[in-house]
Order: structure tokens, then C-alpha cells, then sequence
């Protein structure tokens, strides 16, 4: 997890050293001013491991299941930002919707299903060191707030857990405009959210046995396996492609 979070912060600083090797041409054109809002849908490649872990078990003890491993996550956005008049720089407010889900049976048809969802809120600081007409090149940076809810039921186990935390992300992309107020957006991000902690908010059933999985599910307390806190994430390379109206 340290050496993840090294790679992420040493990605934040190559994009502020390439911001600022652009800037003096970036504050010689200087775009125009006003608001946009957008609309955005892509995935996240993330890695849901101990969850992973848990369908692995659940798969050796009842002898095979049709549950997947949690591969790619789908997220959805919504944007509304402000660009400053005769700069390269851009505010932005980011809602964004995760879910990411896998389901399946055991040889009897009994149902094992392991997902996580969430929202996110960033505010993203943007900025545009080379642009044109048509064409316009960002860097963007954000720090911001997630909330996960996350789903286990095997067979008559059933087990409903969320958390919070704060997470960042840093990225890149390019806008391409139609017009002066209609443009596509394609840009990726690397995102640092995972939530170390979650509780259980509904329990129903008693989990699996050898091999165990979840080793405490008490309502109001800390999901565990293996005696300690469940690991969840939202964290991940992100790629959005997007509508962005500017006015």
C-alpha cells in the first residue's frame, strides 16, 4: 500500500512539473472566461481484493461457484466548473456514481453475490498549459470526499457494510469543441480512495465456515476477516468520455 501511494504522489508531482514548464505560453493566450457543465461515463479499474478473497473461499468450501472475480467498475459523473477569464485555470465541483458488482450460484442455486457502490464529490483544480480553438490540453488535480456501500450474501449469509474516507486524484485529458459552447472531453485519472475501515449497518445469517471468511458481522461494528478490518476501495486508474457545454 506504501510503495501505491509513493507511485501516485510521484504521478502528482510530474504533472505540476509539466504545468509549469508550459506556463509561460499557456499565460500568453489566456482563455475566455465563463461556466460549463458536463455529463460523463467510464470505468475504473480497481482492485476489490479482500472481497476477491472472500468469493475465493466461498469457492473452495461449496465446492465451485459461477461468481466472478471483481473485475472493472463502471462509474458515472456530473461537473459544473468556472473557467477564470484571461487564465489557464478552471474550478470545477465532480459528483460521480461507482457500482461494481459481481453474482453468481453454487451447484444447489444458492446465491453468492459480492459488490460495492459509491459516490464521490471532488473539487478539481484544472489547469490549461496549451489549447486553441478546437483543441484544448488540461492537467487537473483534486482532493475530495467518498462514501462506499458495500454487499456480501453467500447462501443464507447476508451482510450490508458502508464506510467514508478522503481520497485524490491527479489526471489529464483533452477537450475537443464543436462550437464555442459544445465540446467532448476524454481524460484519465488516478485515483487514491480506499476505505480501511467499514461497519456492518445490516446482518442477516451466520458466515461459511473452513475456509472462513467473514470472522466478525456484528451491526455497528467494524467488518472483519481474518481478525482484522475488511479492506474496500474506490481507488484506481479512471477513464471518463464526456459532454461538456460551455456558456
Amino acid at each position: 500500500m506504501a510503495q501505491r501511494q509513493e507511485d501516485i504522489a510521484m504521478k502528482i508531482l510530474i504533472s505540476i512539473f509539466a504545468v509549469s514548464a508550459f506556463l509561460n505560453f499557456a499565460q500568453a493566450r489566456g482563455g475566455g472566461g465563463g461556466f460549463e457543465i458536463g455529463v460523463h461515463g467510464g470505468m475504473l479499474t480497481t482492485n476489490q481484493k479482500d472481497m476477491d478473497t472472500l468469493k475465493n473461499r466461498a469457492n473452495t468450501r461449496e465446492g465451485g461457484i459461477s461468481t466472478g472475480d471483481l473485475g472493472t467498475a463502471f462509474e458515472f459523473a456530473a461537473s459544473a466548473g468556472y473557467r477564470f477569464s484571461g487564465t489557464i485555470y478552471e474550478m470545477l465541483l465532480r459528483p460521480t456514481y461507482m457500482f461494481h458488482t459481481e453474482e453468481g450460484t453454487d451447484n444447489s442455486g444458492a446465491k453468492f453475490e459480492y459488490g460495492v457502490t459509491g459516490f464521490t464529490i471532488f473539487p478539481i483544480f484544472r489547469f490549461f498549459p496549451l489549447e486553441s480553438d478546437i483543441l484544448k490540453l488540461f492537467f487537473q488535480i483534486g482532493i475530495g470526499f467518498g462514501h462506499a456501500n458495500g454487499h456480501i450474501q453467500e447462501d443464507t449469509f447476508d451482510i450490508e457494510f458502508s464506510g467514508n474516507d478522503l481520497g485524490y486524484l491527479v489526471g489529464l485529458g483533452i477537450e475537443i469543441c464543436f462550437t464555442d459552447f459544445h465540446c467532448m472531453s476524454l481524460e484519465g485519472n488516478v485515483r487514491q480512495l480506499s476505505f480501511d475501515r467499514v461497519l456492518a449497518d445490516k446482518v442477516s445469517g451466520t458466515p461459511g465456515g473452513a475456509p472462513i471468511g467473514i470472522s466478525q458481522a456484528t451491526v455497528g461494528q467494524e467488518v472483519e476477516m481474518d481478525g482484522r478490518d475488511m479492506f474496500v476501495t474506490m481507488s484506481g486508474f479512471q477513464a471518463l468520455l464526456g459532454y461538456v457545454m460551455h456558456f
